[in-house]
């Protein structure tokens, strides 16, 4: 029994597995129900702000979890890609991070002021359809704790975790292409092409997560993609108040 429990386990602990569980089976799960609450509630009642605030309790406690297990276990978390101090790669990739920053926000900034009315009322539209994007200046707002959180918890656990958990039996490129097949479930409730295009993001930042080695600057670039939410949000407000 213990020999099987071993094998199963794959030298790991229980704890481990369950962890793995979350992004392998609860969170497509969740995303499916979230799916269903898509198709069953119209953009002006969608409860935006609930999900928002549940998401970000969830994903702080997930980041307690893994920081609890780490300590107590008295693991490295630089095996979590946390590298303190940075490597020199986890410096270069910070610097290329702000430039991205910097340079994307004002790309946005310049088109969005740029579109005419009939292109505004597209990008509305596709707003509507999303549902769970801000429609209010609130709700922009309280997406920005959103972003950033996902930006931690999400690459805390898709990239490091899944990367500390499947690279030393499956190898780099496994993990990388594995690790963004399940960060794409994960975001089912986008339906197919937001599932595949989520997978697809998951694929680059696994990759400069793979070249790196750092963490960090992975972070912040996965809170800048969703930061765009914001401020397309608090922009379509705006247009909406006339």
């Amino acid at each position: 029994m213990h020999r099987l429990l071993a094998v199963l386990l794959g030298g790991h602990e229980l704890a481990d597995l369950a962890l793995l569980a979350l992004p392998v089976i609860a969170m497509p799960l969740l995303s499916l129900r979230l799916r269903g609450l898509f198709a069953g509630t119209d953009a002006a009642n969608f409860p935006r702000r609930r999900i928002y605030a549940r998401s970000i309790l969830a994903q702080w406690l997930l980041v307690v979890c893994i920081t609890v297990l780490w300590l107590t276990r008295d693991r490295p978390f630089a095996a979590l890609g946390l590298d303190v101090p940075l490597t020199p790669a986890g410096k270069a990739g910070l610097v290329v991070a702000a430039a991205a920053a910097i340079l994307l926000l004002a790309w946005l900034m310049r088109s969005l002021a740029k579109l005419d009315e009939e292109k505004r009322a597209k990008l509305l539209a596709k707003l509507d359809t999303a549902k769970i994007a801000p429609r209010s200046r609130s709700e922009a707002m309280l997406f920005l704790p959103v972003s950033l959180t996902a930006g931690i918890a999400e690459e805390l656990l898709y990239r490091g975790y899944l990367f500390w958990f499947l690279v030393p039996a499956s190898g780099l490129v496994v993990a990388v292409v594995a690790s963004a097949a399940i960060f794409g479930l994960g975001h089912l409730y986008q339906g197919w092409r937001g599932t595949l295009s989520t997978a697809a993001v998951g694929l680059i930042l696994g990759t400069l997560f793979a070249v790196s080695g750092s963490l960090w600057w992975v972070m912040v670039l996965h809170a800048l993609i969703d930061l765009q939410y914001c401020i397309v949000g608090w922009k379509a407000a705006a247009w909406r108040s006339g």
